[in-house]
């Protein structure tokens, strides 16, 4: 398992306290990897590609207020180091009568040229102030060198590089996807959806966010990271053909965040590396119940149940340094490494569209609509999401009340037909 406090958090007198690794509010270059090919309307697939959109939107923000406060810190140096400058010719050449010539200082976005008196050079170098957001920090100089690329990690020290083993960042965010390499798969998974190669189905990944998300330039700036994968069709699932973490360049590891980690390491290949050794902070971030699921529809579920949360337990801690479960019914994953945020929301185009119709059906029938709150179920169709114990439900309260309670339910899947008679006849 990986180590989960460095000892500079044991020492933190708050344990809360962001480390340099762990800090997400400077410009980090991020991985959001993902099993979810396509934006769904529903599940995993809309979250992490949102989430990737975002990221690249903030770090545009950081960038564009680092900026700001460089061009001022630019300005400040300027007017300190001119008068430094003056200070230091006036003291050395007070009474240097010789010389005749008017004193000069030339600036640039680069360097000042260096100010020669009677083969005395006048040549203070001043360092930009370092920056913890970003490597490529560039500053004007009063030497002939350049301090602009990779002179600026030396001058800025320790600040700039601790904690961090990787050659650069640039604020880059890479959504990482699986490309079902077997054309069977896409058929039964997409449906109409079916793409000849890799880049169709990037160029719907990216009009989708530009068009359906409102994120054109995000969906400009993100990257895109293929993996091979196949659909397993009893898990109803997709699982990468070999391992993902190798296929992430080294200079560009920063930041992971696994959606689904457990899902992401449940096949591994022999020999990998851990996720936490190549990246400087993982987050994985829990999406689904696969241990009520075991227990309520694997074969001997009373067994599979318990292993399978004893195998996720062990990736997950091997593989995350933290841990974000999107509700409290969820497994442990790491005692004292994780905590339960709601970290995705409601898209604002569904509260829309929920308005839309319930306006209408007022409209249609004010008697019946004049003082009711409905209820949605909004997901992929598949008897492991609880209509078996919606059904429970409906009987119960029929049972009670002598009428079923409204739902609506939108969405798609493997179990559509099945659901549909069962509910159909289970109702009548």
């Amino acid at each position: 398992a990986a180590q989960m406090y460095t000892q500079a958090e044991l020492d933190m007198e708050n344990g809360d306290e962001a480390t340099y690794e762990s800090n997400l509010m400077r410009i980090r270059n991020y991985h959001v990897v993902t099993t979810a090919a396509l934006p769904w309307m529903t599940g995993t697939g809309v979250n992490p590609l949102l989430r990737a959109g975002y990221l690249v939107r903030r770090n545009d923000e950081l960038k564009k207020k680092q900026q700001q406060q460089q061009e001022g810190e630019c300005e400040e140096n300027f007017i300190e180091n001119n008068a430094v400058v003056g200070g230091v010719m006036e003291g050395v050449f007070l009474d240097a009568k010789e010389f005749e010539d008017p004193i000069v200082v030339q600036s640039s976005s680069s360097a000042l040229s260096p100010t020669r008196f009677n083969n005395i050079n006048v040549n203070p170098v001043v360092s930009p102030s370092p920056s913890c957001c970003s490597l490529d920090y560039s500053c004007f100089s009063l030497s002939e060198e350049d301090t602009t690329g990779k002179n600026v990690s030396l001058l800025a020290g320790n600040e700039l590089t601790m904690g961090q083993p990787h050659e650069e960042v640039t604020g880059e965010v890479t959504l990482v996807v699986p490309w079902l390499v077997e054309r069977s798969d896409r058929d039964m998974l997409y449906g109409g959806n079916v793409f000849e190669n890799m880049e169709e189905q990037e160029v719907f990944i990216r009009r989708w966010l530009a068009d359906d998300a409102g994120m054109p330039v995000e969906a400009e700036e993100l990257k895109i990271l293929f993996y091979p994968a196949r659909y397993h069709k009893y898990y109803n699932s997709i699982f990468a053909l070999g391992d993902i973490c190798d296929l992430i360049p080294n200079n560009t590891a920063d930041v992971c965040i696994l959606e689904e980690p457990e899902h992401l390491n449940w096949y591994r290949a022999p020999g990998s590396s851990s996720w936490t050794s190549k990246f400087c902070h993982c987050v994985g971030v829990i999406h689904t119940n696969y241990k009520a699921y075991a227990r309520d529809h694997a074969p001997a579920g009373f067994l599979a149940a318990p292993l399978l949360a004893g195998v996720n337990s062990l990736v997950v801690q091997a593989n995350c340094h933290k841990v974000v479960k999107l509700s409290g019914v969820l497994q442990e994953f790491v005692p004292g490494g994780e905590v339960v945020e709601n970290v995705h929301g409601i898209r604002e185009v569904f509260l829309k569209e929920g308005l839309r119709r319930a306006t209408t059906k007022k409209a249609l029938n004010k008697e019946k609509y004049a003082d009711r709150r409905g209820v949605y179920f909004i997901g992929k169709l598949l008897w492991a999401k609880g209509f078996d114990l919606l059904l429970e439900l409906e009987t119960y309260y029929r049972h009670k009340t002598g009428e079923h309670f409204d739902i609506d339910i939108y969405g798609s899947g493997p179990d559509e037909e099945e659901i549909k008679r069962a509910f159909n006849g289970g109702l009548s």
